[in-house]
């Protein structure tokens, strides 16, 4: 799903696309995802971004330390990790 990453000092942003060849966006596939990712991280994992055209943006504090990364990145790979993968959703949303 992740088709490049990219940033600016703490500022990072990850591509998602649905075939690294091409690179189409995701979320012209999966427009749900904008809303349903950010909320699904939030409520499970407490961590705040936002989805812009089938980027996920991250501006974490400038106190970061090396554990809340960790955190961070643990919350991503779980959250991608409960996606559906036929529909790309959280069938489960409304339990988090």
């Amino acid at each position: 799903l992740v088709g490049d990453i990219r940033g600016r000092g703490l500022m990072l942003g990850v591509e998602l696309v649905v075939d690294k060849e091409d690179r189409r966006p995701l979320t012209g596939v999966a427009p749900q995802l904008n809303g349903a990712l950010p909320r699904y991280i939030r409520r499970k994992h407490g961590v705040l971004l936002g989805v812009r055209n089938s980027t996920i943006v991250l501006t974490p504090p400038l106190v970061l330390t090396s554990d809340e990364v960790s955190e961070i990145c643990a919350a991503l790979i779980d959250t991608f990790d409960q996606m559906a993968p036929d529909e790309l959703s959280f069938p489960f949303l409304s339990s988090v």
